[in-house]
C-alpha cells in the first residue's frame, strides 16, 4: 500500500481526473485481458467504477479508507 499511495502522490496535484482515470482504464484492460471479468475495488476518486463500466465489466468499488490523507480524500465524493 505504501509504495502504491507514495507512486501517486503527484497526482493529488492536480485538478483533473485524468491520471486516476487512464490507470483504472490501464489495469481493468489488463485484467479484462487476464480473463477476470469482476472486479472489487477501493477508491476515494471513483474511476475504477467508469473504467469497468467502460469496458462492459461488473464490479465492486468502496470508499478507500487508507491513505496518508483520509480527510481530504472524504472532501473528494
Amino acid at each position: 500500500i505504501y509504495n502504491l499511495i507514495v507512486s501517486t502522490a503527484g497526482w493529488k496535484q492536480t485538478s483533473e481526473f485524468d491520471d486516476y482515470l487512464e490507470s483504472a482504464r490501464y489495469g481493468a484492460r489488463q485484467a479484462a485481458l487476464s480473463g477476470t471479468t469482476f472486479f472489487v475495488d477501493s477508491s476515494y476518486r471513483g474511476a475504477s467504477a467508469q473504467a469497468i463500466a467502460e469496458l462492459g465489466l461488473r464490479g465492486i468499488v468502496g470508499l478507500e479508507l487508507f491513505g496518508f490523507d483520509t480527510p481530504s480524500a472524504l472532501k473528494s465524493w
